[in-house]
């Protein structure tokens, strides 16, 4: 299912899909050639560490740096704070949600979820130059069973991913809560080459589960850590060739060579079919206000690339078609543009043959389904 504002339709061409009516742009320089591709590798440390990169993700997406060297206040003594709100796409985030290979389906970006947003409450300091980053966060947002959730989070940083270390110098500590009742609360702890992560889900009704991680990592290409998810424990260990891992009971070691790998298409961009050129790379998305024609009230959301979110407001038991009953009007500066909602469903979804050997899939997760 998809929401979608009626918008003049422009000719498109996928990256990454083939399209019978569609000739590729003719422009080799042109980002549908030259945009860069994400890779995501399906394995049981990938599962694992879910979790960890949407905390990181989350954070990232509030970039609190940037917004501390940018729009930072400098007191008296020499510190330097700022004060700000946010919005964050957990969908972005959650790799649950995301169109990636540990998905069982395929999507384009497009069809991906509807953006669901978390609101946040910024506060970053730094006492001083040499001081380390403190940021405070609070955030809100409604869990997927609808209850609102808050979360507290505290980060302290003292340095910067580089290549060496490559997860930077920080100490990262959250918690959140629904109702007054716990909810989760872990942790994230690197320091030179190492990291730590420690999670508790308490989430009432549902059984308690445990993740961490301690890894060492020298480098961006070289690694080796112990990983326990919900009571299953594994060593691992990679370098730029070779990823290994074992449970004692199963120790596989896998060539991390592209070229060797096989490949599938989960998620891709939409281009002009003429240029090349990326589909609203300017204005990706604005903002926009709702108005219920039988009581006037306002429904506040976002509409752009990825979807159209409107905080509050459930479409999702209605047909498809004109969506009645609402008058939707952009809100950016000097624009009164008004615009009518409807609901489609479906996604394009590609299925290519491909052929191998059983030697060469010992050891993949597979998944098949029969009638």
């Amino acid at each position: 299912m998809k929401l979608r504002l009626t918008r003049v339709a422009s000719a498109v061409a996928l990256l990454g899909l083939a399209s019978p009516l569609i000739a590729a742009p003719a422009d080799t320089t042109s980002p549908y050639y030259t945009d860069p591709q994400n890779i995501y590798v399906q394995d049981a440390t990938s599962d694992g560490v879910n979790q960890l990169n949407m905390v990181l993700c989350i954070m990232n997406a509030m970039r609190p740096a940037e917004m501390l060297d940018q729009k930072g206040t400098a007191a008296a003594d020499g510190s330097v704070s700022v004060l700000y709100s946010a919005l964050v796409d957990q969908n972005k985030c959650d790799s649950s949600k995301r169109a990636n290979a540990s998905n069982s389906t395929a999507t384009s970006s497009a069809a991906e979820a509807t953006p669901s947003y978390m609101n946040a409450v910024v506060n970053v300091s730094r006492a001083s130059n040499s001081a380390p980053m403190i940021a405070k966060v609070w955030l809100s947002f409604n869990n997927g069973n609808g209850m609102p959730v808050t979360v507290d989070v505290r980060v302290a940083a003292s340095q910067s991913p580089t290549d060496v270390p490559p997860y930077g110098v920080f100490r990262l500590d959250y918690a959140g809560q629904s109702g007054g009742l716990q909810m989760f609360n872990g942790f994230i702890d690197s320091s030179a080459g190492a990291i730590s992560y420690f999670e508790r889900n308490t989430e009432p009704g549902n059984p308690l589960r445990v993740n961490g991680l301690t890894m060492a990592a020298p480098s961006t290409t070289s690694g080796a850590g112990t990983m326990a998810v919900n009571g299953t424990s594994f060593d691992f260990a990679y370098d730029s060739a070779l990823f290994r891992r074992s449970d004692t009971a199963n120790d596989v070691c896998f060539n991390r060579s592209i070229a060797q790998a096989n490949k599938s298409v989960w998620s891709y961009g939409t281009y002009d079919a003429v240029t090349g050129a990326r589909v609203d790379t300017v204005h990706p998305g604005f903002p926009i206000v709702a108005t219920k024609t039988l009581d006037n009230s306002k429904v506040y959301g976002y509409a752009g690339y990825w979807g159209l979110n409107l905080q509050g407001l459930d479409l999702s038991g209605l047909p498809d078609g004109l969506v009645n009953g609402y008058t939707i009007v952009d809100q950016r500066p000097n624009n009164t543009s008004a615009y009518s909602l409807s609901k489609v469903s479906g996604k394009l979804t590609q299925w290519s043959q491909g052929s191998t050997t059983l030697d060469a899939v010992d050891g993949i997760p597979m998944f098949s389904g029969a009638t």
